[in-house]
């Protein structure tokens, strides 16, 4: 199996796009807790992923790295 993981250097690069200043305001805009964008080498569920692609307004594949 392989492992997938955010690539967080494309959420933030996305970010800086939609001119999202911080985290905080990514997890108020996405609904996505806080607790679980700050954990950034843990796993994740694809509702986390789906959540940050509609906002950023990307495919979700474009956000995520497989090794």
């Amino acid at each position: 199996m392989k492992e997938m993981r955010i690539d967080w250097d494309k959420v933030r690069k996305r970010m800086i796009d939609r001119k999202v200043s911080s985290m905080a305001k990514l997890s108020a805009a996405t609904g996505i807790n806080k607790n679980t964008l700050s954990k950034k080498h843990d796993s994740f569920f694809s509702t986390t992923v789906n959540r940050l692609a509609d906002y950023l307004d990307c495919d979700p594949r474009e956000l995520i790295t497989v090794e």
